[in-house]
């Protein structure tokens, strides 16, 4: 699994960088053609044959810059070729553009859900919707997709965990998070075979949110998600 960062070179040191610091950060696989392709390469096949090939997901940033890079331009439409055949999942970004502006030939990213940026917003909370779309596409894999399922766990820890979670007020979000966290840890300390990217997700989000979770609380859904996952692994 990996995301494809799509982007015209002029954006390379704004948002685009960003976005793939933040990524990075919660140990999401990222295919970035300055970190996959060396000096000699074929750009075309380096691109799309090593890169496209290995990923699930593609960020694709649109801004006025993307309208006169044929390299973006390029890598676009094999991405759209992709989206069409259900083989990738895309991430719109429009980067000091809003949706109504853009020319016809994007237009058709408006069908998806999609951000709009500017250099004063961040990226922060676009990349946290990516990690929850990955979360959720990986827990619609399991056996067990809830988690209230697990609160009868032959496990006295993780039933009691899970029972305090269940009653705690949906909007007390730090509570409910300290408890998947702390049930995080524990899971850490059994025989479980945890990814790098789940525990890289889960540490970020600790380390971000410092236990002080707001609206929209995607970190809950996030955490959430990752959680059963790793009760799926040790049941």
């Amino acid at each position: 699994m990996k995301v494809f960062l799509c982007f015209s070179s002029a954006d390379r040191y704004s948002i685009v960088n960003s976005v793939l610091y933040h990524l990075k950060r919660f140990h999401i696989p990222v295919w970035y053609d300055y970190h996959e392709l060396t000096l000699g390469d074929n750009r075309m096949t380096g691109n799309f044959e090593l890169g496209l090939d290995l990923c699930n997901y593609a960020v694709v940033i649109i801004s006025p810059s993307m309208f006169q890079c044929k390299c973006g331009n390029d890598e676009l439409d094999e991405i759209k070729k992709r989206y069409q055949n259900h083989t990738i999942h895309i991430f719109p970004i429009f980067y000091e553009i809003t949706a109504s502006d853009l020319p016809y030939q994007y237009r058709w990213l408006t069908d998806l859900i999609y951000n709009e940026l500017n250099q004063s917003t961040g990226s922060l909370a676009t990349c946290k919707q990516i990690v929850y779309q990955i979360v959720k596409d990986k827990l619609n894999t399991c056996k067990i997709k809830q988690i209230q399922e697990f609160k009868n766990s032959s496990n006295y820890y993780i039933s009691h965990a899970i029972n305090i979670y269940l009653k705690t007020d949906e909007d007390n979000f730090n509570a409910r998070f300290t408890i998947l966290y702390m049930l995080y840890v524990y899971l850490n300390t059994l025989n479980i075979n945890i990814s790098d990217m789940h525990i890289g997700i889960m540490e970020r989000l600790c380390q971000n949110s410092q236990l002080n979770i707001g609206i929209p609380h995607k970190e809950i859904l996030i955490a959430e998600g990752i959680l059963i996952i790793l009760l799926n692994e040790y049941t």
